[in-house]
């Protein structure tokens, strides 16, 4: 996954939206292969290393999200965090839940955080598309 570090509104000349737009489908296809993968009742060693690589693709997202955002002087940073840290608890759910064994538990909360992530994704995240774009 690419992370951006970057002050400017591109990353070695490629539009931030566009990468983090990269980073959020691929977190929405990690999230789909966790549910198939319970579904289809897999080893359960390979269900919880999907859900660790679900949290990493998660944190390291939002990390260069926020980047950006700060870089970029995005005003609603600070709420903007406050919605990844929701994003990120209700990953992590998933992961202790598998862990533990509780599979209806994690598949409950796979459920709300693909409700989460698509709302998040196609709303949240599109304010700060406008805000590069000069829209706001």
């Amino acid at each position: 996954m690419i992370t951006i570090n970057t002050v400017d509104r591109y990353y070695i000349h490629i539009p931030i939206m566009e990468i983090l737009d990269q980073q959020h489908s691929e977190m929405r296809c990690m999230l789909q292969d966790l549910r198939r993968s319970i579904l289809e009742k897999r080893d359960l060693d390979q269900i919880i290393a999907c859900s660790k690589d679900l949290v990493d693709s998660i944190i390291e997202h939002v990390y260069s999200e926020e980047n950006a955002m700060a870089a970029n002087n995005f005003a609603d940073l600070d709420a903007h965090r406050r919605l990844h840290v929701e994003i990120i608890d209700s990953a992590i759910k998933i992961w202790n839940d598998l862990e533990h064994w509780r599979i209806s538990d994690a598949t409950e909360h796979i459920n709300f955080l693909d409700v989460r992530i698509a709302y998040h994704l196609g709303y949240e995240d599109g304010n700060f598309g406008r805000n590069l774009r000069g829209e706001e």
